[in-house]
């Protein structure tokens, strides 16, 4: 049976949760290890002192482009190819079990019957 087009949503927008929290984990382990770090003239440790900040801005700004990206491309009605970040829909409607939306603000089609 195929997957209707409100489940592709909500498994893309899991997908892009996880992107975006990924983009930021290497700022925050590198972060934790400065902070927790004991030996601080090892050259990883000291590395992750002078470059967490860098990496977590690194992080936030591809989290940025991921979340931007992600709702121009990945978030469209099958029907009509509206973009549904432009309608009152953001991203994270689609994740929780019972989504607001179902159906397209521009046709009107049912996003939980579309194949």
């Amino acid at each position: 049976m195929a997957d209707t087009a409100l489940e592709r949503m909500r498994r893309q927008a899991r997908w892009v949760a996880w992107l975006m929290c990924l983009s930021l984990l290497p700022g925050i382990a590198s972060g934790a290890v400065a902070m927790l770090a004991s030996d601080r003239d090892a050259p990883f440790v000291a590395w992750c002192v002078a470059w967490w900040w860098n990496l977590l801005f690194a992080g936030g700004v591809l989290l940025l482009f991921v979340g931007t990206f992600a709702t121009w491309v990945a978030f469209r009605c099958p029907a009509c190819r509206f973009r549904l970040s432009r309608g009152p829909v953001v991203p994270t409607d689609f994740m929780v079990p019972k989504p607001a939306i179902r159906f397209c603000p521009h046709c009107g089609v049912d996003l939980a019957r579309t194949p």
